[in-house]
């Protein structure tokens, strides 16, 4: 099995909840910013988990975090 990586999904407004729903329901973990309108969700996959990932509405595009920042960011937001 691949190794998971954390990306950040860009989705379409109004869609960052949704998408985050169905992500769990394929047993990936995602998370949801906590911002009034978020455009992103986060989501570790596998790397041949992409083409499911892009199949779920309202997924616009995938970007790959490389900033250790971000993924610290990431690991904060998720034990609130």
């Amino acid at each position: 099995m691949a190794k998971k990586i954390w990306y950040k999904l860009k989705v379409r407004q109004g869609f960052a909840s949704i998408v985050a729903q169905r992500l769990r329901k394929i047993d990936l973990e995602a998370i949801v910013p906590d911002e009034k309108s978020p455009k992103y969700v986060y989501c570790r996959f596998a790397p041949d988990e992409r083409q499911s990932v892009m199949k779920i509405p309202g997924v616009a595009g995938v970007l790959e975090i490389s900033d250790p920042n971000s993924r610290w960011k990431i690991r904060r937001a998720n034990q609130n």
